[in-house]
Formats: structure tokens, C-alpha cells, sequence
């Protein structure tokens, strides 16, 4: 049985999540009420992006839901690995800011992390 996966908006989180299932084999249709995939990408960092912070930790972040989960969420994708996807599976590179604690594109250019994450959701289906 095949699935067929709809995603509604194609922000950051609609694009990885469209390449994270269309590389797992499943059909993807990504969904976006705007005339542009990314728009607010492209504005993050006043329009630098902001793609990662250096370091965090659970305190950082605030949710409803259990700590026990988001400690959960942490362990399964941690900031390295998210980073390393970036680098090595969209190919990013990120530069360091040490004044914000904040990675950018080394091209200070959100365009290319929109472009990027773009290209790679329509390169994995």
C-alpha cells in the first residue's frame, strides 16, 4: 500500500518535512496558500536566516506538552545533527556569528536557504 502525504504551508518546517517523507518513500503533495514557497524564510535574519542557534538547551524552549517530550525531541535530532543535515544533506554552509549565538548562511542570504530547501523537497519528490 502506498501513502500519499499532504502538507500544508511550504515554510521551513513544510519543506523538511516534505524531504524527510519523500525520502522515505512516500508520495508527497505540498501545499502553499502563498505565491512562494518560504516567503517568511526568506524575511527570518532580516533576511540573512537565522538557520540554527550554536547551542541550547531545554530551558530555551517552552511547550505544553511534557518536558519529558521535548527532552525526547532532543535526543532523536539534536542541534549537531541538525547543523550537519543543513551542511551535509542540503548543502548550506553556515557561518557563526559568536555576537547573536546564531548560524547563518555563509552567504548571509536567506534566498539560498529557501532555494535550497526548495530544490531539495522537488529533488526528493
Amino acid at each position: 500500500m502506498s501513502h500519499h502525504l499532504i502538507i500544508c504551508g511550504a515554510g521551513a518546517a513544510g519543506l523538511t518535512a516534505a524531504i524527510y517523507a519523500a525520502e522515505a518513500g512516500v508520495r508527497v503533495t505540498l501545499l502553499e496558500r502563498t505565491d512562494k514557497a518560504g516567503k517568511k524564510i526568506l524575511m527570518s535574519g532580516g533576511t540573512r536566516c537565522n538557520v540554527l542557534p550554536v547551542s541550547a538547551g531545554l530551558d530555551d524552549y517552552h511547550t505544553s506538552s511534557s518536558k519529558n517530550l521535548l527532552r525526547r525531541v532532543f535526543k532523536s535530532w539534536s542541534l549537531e545533527a541538525c547543523k550537519n543535515w543543513f551542511v551535509d544533506d542540503i548543502g548550506l554552509e553556515l557561518a557563526c556569528e559568536a555576537d547573536s549565538n546564531k548560524w547563518f548562511p555563509k552567504s548571509n542570504s536567506a534566498k539560498e536557504v529557501r532555494d535550497k530547501l526548495l530544490q531539495k523537497a522537488l529533488a526528493a519528490g
